[in-house]
Order: structure tokens, then sequence, then C-alpha cells
């Protein structure tokens, strides 16, 4: 995530909050980059953003399924997950 932020940060876009992140709310950010190549960088970045949620809310789905096999309690599972999710690059991570 901070990929996205960096790229309005290179260019002097003040981007605090979690709103430069909301779908509903791309376009507007999009708009405030001038050069048409980091535009398009930044839509990409989004992409990614979006696909990495959707595969995080997978995994999240099948770990807890599986603990469950093993009967592994709630807690256990998450301390897992966030160990997990300490490996993985800065997109996966949410501030959850």
């Amino acid at each position: 995530m901070t990929r996205v932020k960096a790229i309005y940060r290179s260019w002097g876009i003040p981007c605090a909050g979690k709103q430069v992140y909301a779908e509903r709310y791309r376009p507007e950010w999009l708009g405030k980059i001038q050069e048409a190549g980091v535009r398009r960088r930044a839509a990409f970045y989004y992409q990614q953003l979006d696909a990495l949620r959707s595969l995080r809310q997978e995994v999240r789905c099948e770990l807890l399924a599986e603990a469950q096999k093993h009967g592994a309690t709630t807690t256990c599972f998450f301390s897992l997950l966030r160990c997990w999710r300490r490996d993985q690059p800065e997109f996966l991570y949410h501030g959850e």
C-alpha cells in the first residue's frame, strides 16, 4: 500500500489517511497526477492492491478452515496469520 502513497508523495500530493485506497475516490486521486505514465503506474498499483486484497481474504478463509480441521483455536490462527502477514509485501498489510 505504501507504493500507492509513494507515487503521490513523490509528486508533492498530500495523501494522509486511507481515502487514497478507496475505489470510489480513485478517479479523483488518479486525476491529481499530471504525467500519463505515472498515472498508469498508479493504476497498476491499484490493480495489484485489489488482487492482493482478494487473495488475502481467500487465504484467510482457507487458513481458518485448516486450523479448525486440526482443532487449533482461533487465537492460534490469528497468531499464525500475524506471523504470515509480517513476511509478505506491504500490499498485504492493511494496518488492521
